[in-house]
């Protein structure tokens, strides 16, 4: 009891460095939790995914006189070729992110006004084999309606953003670009915050005018192709038959890219 009165004293004593010493030690305990907050926010990236260990995104290098460059971008036919080149990849898919895509949504009563969005980066274009790699929660409808070019699929959060209820949204129409319109056939969960696949409209990728070009020397960053890997395979093993691919394939093209796998961890 003794002590106890005499360590208040000498704090009363001393009030401006016991004050400075206590808020160091605040700041400092806040700060450990913080960080720790940030990293375990960061690692936990894309670990909802059921099969993220073994979901990897091709990535290509090209080197040219002026340096490298990388990019995720693959040419419009190389997911369709290297799936019937490399028979050790489970699946395989395309999808196309485009940057800045205006939604356009219909005045559902007479007289009313359409309703726009600009979205930066959440629209895609998808195969339905996009949704036999990753995982996806399905509230109505499912990924087979985006087989037909005219389906579309909307993210919970948006279907309400677009007609007020999700549940409104079915049979709905949307078009893209004052072009193309697209019929509402399915709504998904939204995407959790540790995932960089925030994907809030799903288009179905045959629509696209692209979907069939087979032209090696177009890449564009926003067409990205996916694989699963089956549990025993290694990366490692698929690098080297990318490479393989390449040269057999690829070999007349002038200084042909180079593609590697890179982990959706990653």
């Amino acid at each position: 009891m003794n002590n106890f009165k005499y360590t208040l004293r000498q704090i009363f004593k001393q009030r401006v460095p016991a004050v400075l010493n206590v808020l160091g030690l605040a700041i400092g305990i806040a700060s450990a939790m913080l960080l720790f907050r940030v990293v375990q926010f960061h690692e936990s990236f894309e670990k909802p995914q059921v099969n993220a260990s073994r979901i990897f995104r091709i990535v290509t290098t090209t080197k040219r006189e002026t340096g490298v460059f990388q990019t995720a971008g693959v040419p419009y036919p190389f997911e369709k070729a290297i799936k019937l080149a490399i028979p050790q990849l489970e699946k395989t898919t395309t999808i196309s992110q485009p940057y800045q895509t205006q939604i356009t949504v219909t005045g559902q009563a007479k007289g009313e006004a359409p309703k726009m969005f600009k979205e930066a980066s959440s629209v895609v274009y998808v195969q339905p084999s996009f949704f036999e790699i990753f995982s996806t929660v399905w509230i109505t409808g499912n990924y087979k309606s985006l087989a037909d070019p005219t389906s579309a699929a909307l993210s919970r959060a948006y279907a309400i953003k677009c007609f007020g209820h999700w549940q409104s949204a079915i049979g709905k129409l949307i078009s893209i670009n004052n072009g193309k319109t697209y019929t509402v056939r399915g709504v998904f969960a939204d995407a959790s915050a540790n995932t960089d696949l925030q994907q809030q409209v799903l288009l179905a990728y045959s629509s696209l005018d692209d979907a069939k070009n087979n032209n090696w020397g177009t890449v564009w960053s926003s067409t990205m192709c996916f694989v699963l890997l089956g549990p025993e395979v290694q990366p490692s093993s698929i690098n080297n038959l990318l490479k393989q691919y390449v040269h057999k394939y690829l070999s007349h093209v002038d200084m042909p890219p180079e593609y590697t796998l890179q982990p959706l961890t990653e």
